[in-house]
């Protein structure tokens, strides 16, 4: 990911800020839009959204997209999010050929408590992204993948905190029973924000993080 680069960086910072206002709570999502131009320049543009969401284009140079979600939205990644990715490489790949599905990818900010918590997901394989978008979601833009995911999210046995929402997402998205290999990864910005770390269920079901290579 490319948390070295200074545009992305001033992004997540700017949204970190705007999410952090206790004086006026962010109350519509905000976001920006990646480019990568041909010379491998980022550059970001920023998207003001509603309350119920933000609507960052996908086509021509885009290769991601930062948001956040508000207190009262969806407390982790939606089932839009998820397959927004392949939305990213679909239409970005038809105006640069050479695009890697290993350059798409999806920045989170949301709010669990006082603390403001950092995601990443990524292409990992993405024969199966399209067949979560069109089989399990049904080519409904993320919405019947949703569903899956706001059954756990809103699954209070399970917690509401970070620790069970990240169960909760990879129970649905590294299910060998709807797929042999999970679409996306998942990574998780640690402490020091400093770098993302790969998360993924232990042999006991809960969520750990892997330090990247």
């Amino acid at each position: 990911l490319l948390l070295n680069n200074e545009q992305i960086s001033e992004a997540i910072t700017r949204l970190r800020s705007g999410l952090n206002n206790t004086v006026n709570p962010a109350i519509n999502e905000l976001g920006f839009e990646i480019m990568k131009s041909s010379n491998g320049t980022i550059t970001t543009n920023f998207v003001e959204g509603t309350c119920d969401g933000v609507n960052l284009e996908s086509g021509g140079n885009i290769i991601g997209g930062i948001h956040f979600h508000t207190e009262n939205g969806t407390p982790f990644f939606s089932g839009q999010d998820v397959i927004k990715l392949r939305d990213y490489f679909f239409f970005g790949s038809q105006t640069n050929t050479a695009l890697s599905s290993s350059e798409i990818f999806s920045i989170l900010l949301v709010k669990n408590g006082t603390t403001i918590n950092t995601y990443a997901i990524v292409i990992n394989d993405l024969s199966m992204l399209y067949y979560y978008a069109n089989v399990v979601d049904g080519n409904r833009q993320g919405a019947g993948l949703d569903r899956l995911l706001q059954f756990g999210y809103n699954n209070l046995q399970n917690g509401t905190n970070s620790t069970a929402y990240k169960q909760d997402f990879l129970r649905v998205i590294s299910n060998p029973s709807i797929s042999p290999e999970p679409p996306v990864s998942l990574f998780a910005l640690n402490s020091d924000n400093t770098a993302f770390e790969k998360v993924v269920l232990d042999e006991n079901g809960l969520p750990k993080s892997e330090p990247c290579q």
